[in-house]
């Protein structure tokens, strides 16, 4: 795979729970970063009801008390409403998630 599929969410959008693993714990600073930069100037609540995830959830990543990391769908949704001017790109989201694409692993091995 090219390194430039990754920014293309059609990529993203095809994928299914076999083609990702989790292989650490949910990194909830950098996680809250990226949320920060992909809300925008909304609020989080409004960024919450946009993307269809609880407030809550949210909050506890800002709050370092999240302790599984967010479901893919989750992720989706909130790379998919992220604020227009945002370079925030899914594989980072991923990452600070705990989790790596299953080809990358298997080509690290």
């Amino acid at each position: 795979m090219e390194r430039h599929e990754y920014r293309d969410i059609n990529f993203w959008n095809t994928l299914d729970k076999t083609d990702f693993s989790v292989i650490a714990s949910i990194n909830n600073q950098a996680i809250s970063v990226l949320i920060d930069m992909m809300r925008g100037s909304r609020t989080l609540e409004q960024y919450a009801y946009e993307c269809n995830v609880s407030v809550s959830t949210l909050y506890r990543s800002f709050t370092g008390e999240r302790k599984r990391p967010f479901q893919y769908e989750q992720l989706l949704s909130l790379y998919n409403h992220r604020d227009p001017d945002c370079s925030v790109g899914f594989e980072h989201l991923l990452a600070a998630n705990g989790m790596m694409l299953t080809r990358d692993i298997v080509k690290a091995q």
